[in-house]
């Protein structure tokens, strides 16, 4: 798939970048969505791989579906603490003299959001 092994850092902006870049390759050869979870599942290893095992065990009866594993992905490694302040970060960039929100309504950023920060 071209991407690269996720261990489980501590480092939020790894996972951040890892799970988008998954998401993205994926999207880009076609992997159907009911194979999103499997694929990117063989991606993790080591602390990574041991969540998964207990993702696993809490869903024993479901399906995960893509935005699940996103979301308990992201929970996990992605804390929402560091989505607000990246979110912050990002609505605090300026442009010239105007914010960001101030800046978007036509612009060429209109594509973007503190979520997928221009990918």
């Amino acid at each position: 798939m071209g991407c690269e092994s996720y261990m489980g850092e501590q480092d939020a902006e790894m996972a951040g970048r890892w799970i988008r870049k998954v998401e993205k390759t994926m999207i880009q050869i076609s992997i159907p969505k009911g194979l999103r979870v499997n694929c990117a599942t063989q991606l993790l290893s080591d602390r990574a791989i041991t969540w998964w095992e207990t993702v696993q065990l809490r869903h024993v009866t479901e399906t995960l579906t893509w935005s699940d594993f996103k979301t308990d992905f992201e929970n996990q490694f992605y804390s929402r603490y560091h989505r607000k302040v990246k979110e912050q970060e990002f609505l605090a960039l300026r442009h010239g003299d105007m914010s960001v929100l101030e800046y978007e309504g036509g612009s060429m950023i209109s594509h973007c959001s503190p979520h997928t920060m221009c990918r």
